[in-house]
């Protein structure tokens, strides 16, 4: 669920990049391709930061997280 969230969060973001991408493919290199999902990663992570998105997500997980510790350790 935590992953997914995020997977459409990214994906509202870039949405207008992704589909532009789909349509006309280019050519670029492996390390172009790479640079600009890297931008993407910062800006992404510093948006949901900002708003405080990721704190709401970190919260939801918690609960789960300590269950799941508590039952292992």
């Amino acid at each position: 669920m935590a992953v997914e969230s995020l997977a459409k969060e990214f994906y509202t973001m870039f949405k207008r990049n992704i589909l532009a991408e789909i349509k006309n493919p280019q050519n670029t290199t492996m390390q172009e391709a790479l640079d600009k999902f890297n931008d993407q990663k910062k800006e992404f992570f510093y948006e949901i930061n900002t708003q405080g998105k990721y704190h709401i997500l970190k919260e939801k997980m918690k609960k789960s997280i300590v269950r799941i510790v508590r039952e292992h350790f």
